[in-house]
Order: C-alpha cells, then structure tokens, then sequence
C-alpha cells in the first residue's frame, strides 16, 4: 500500500477495497485537498465553528460495514460529508502533511540526489533531521521503478570510515520515504541508494542509483 492509498484508507475509515468507485473518488479529491499547500495558507476564520457544527449534526449510522456481512444501504460518503470526515481530515492533516508545513523542525543536514548510469533520469531529495533516537532521514526518490526478483532499495550513509546501511524500500514513486541513522551526517556526509537482493550478503552490491552530498 502507498503513502496516499494510507491517507484515503485513514479518510475513509475503511479498507479501500470495501468502496464503491465513487466512493474512492471522493476520498481522492479529498486527500488531493489536503495534500494542496494552499489548503492550509489561509484557513477560513470560522473552521472551528464549522467544524464543530458539522461533528454535531452527522447522522449515527443504523449499521457499519465492521458488524455487516454485506454493504450498508446507501451511501456512506453522504453521512460523512456532514460531519466525521471533517475531523478525520484534520488529523490526518496533521499526521501525513506536517512536513508542509511552516512550522517543522528544521533539518541537521539536507541535500539533492543525483541518478547514476544505472538510473539516469533518477532524482532525489534528502532532509535529516536529529532525534533523540538518532537522526531521522527523509528521502525523497523520483523515477526509480519497482525491482523485481524480490530486489529492493537500500540507502546508506558514506563517509572516510566506511558505509552504513539505513534502511530499504521498494520504489521511487516521489513519496517521501523515512529512514533512522544512528550515526551524525557531520561523519557520514554521503547518502547513496543501491539495488540490493535477499540473498543474506549485508555488504553493498555496488549497483549505485542514487548519490549526493548532505550539509548543515
């Protein structure tokens, strides 16, 4: 599952599997809505009103589809729309979108990411960001297909000592992807991406995709 079918499967309160095609095309526009920075620019004086109004008047379902063995009677998007939908946007606003905002931390080390022969038309963004954990990397990956074969993505961080694996994934949708370091940027100042396999070998393979430089 994506980032976005989370965010629409979040909206809808439900498995996306169990809407109808308009249905999902709602949640959609919803999601694209709250996806749009110029969604949260200027937010109308009177949300909180609205808001609260909304919850207030939305109808209580006679029956749900977790305690149904088939579909409710009518549409679900209609009850929805008056209320719930409203509050669940909000928090999956702040739970999905908060790195749109004004307000994030800012981050220990940033930088762009270049494709290689093996991915030439590859492009990439990386934000790293100290945790008490460590340091939260966040990278973001365009034009890199999924893998088959079992094949992934792994990053590492470089530097003169060596590499360090931080984490994989599977493809470079744009998505923006979030790994963990538990060493600093300062001493591992290189962020790469190679096409690894599952074949118990935890060194590199050397298939390089990705690679670029982080800085304060």
């Amino acid at each position: 599952m994506t980032s976005d079918d989370e965010r629409r499967a979040l909206l809808a309160g439900r498995p996306l599997d169990a809407l109808e095609p308009d249905e999902l095309e709602q949640v959609a526009r919803w999601t694209d809505l709250l996806a749009d920075p110029e969604t949260w620019e200027e937010p109308a004086p009177d949300l909180e009103d609205l808001v609260i109004a909304s919850v207030g008047a939305a109808p209580t379902p006679t029956r749900t589809w977790a305690t149904s063995t088939g579909r409710t009677s009518g549409s679900w998007v209609r009850p929805l729309l008056g209320g719930l939908a409203v509050a669940a946007a909000i928090v999956a606003a702040v739970i999905f979108f908060s790195r749109d905002t004004d307000d994030r931390p800012d981050s220990f080390a940033s930088g762009p990411l270049t494709g290689t022969e093996l991915a030439p038309d590859a492009t990439g963004t990386v934000e790293i960001f100290e945790d008490t954990a460590g340091f939260r990397v966040e990278l973001r990956a365009d034009d890199l297909p999924p893998l088959d074969g079992g094949r992934f993505y792994q990053a590492w961080l470089k530097g003169p000592s060596g590499a360090i694996p931080i984490g994989t994934f599977s493809e470079g949708d744009g998505s923006w992807v979030t790994l963990w370091a538990g060493v600093s940027p300062t001493d591992f100042p290189e962020l790469t991406v190679t096409i690894e396999a599952p074949d118990g070998d935890q060194a590199s393979s050397g298939e390089l995709v990705l690679s670029g430089a982080t800085s304060p």
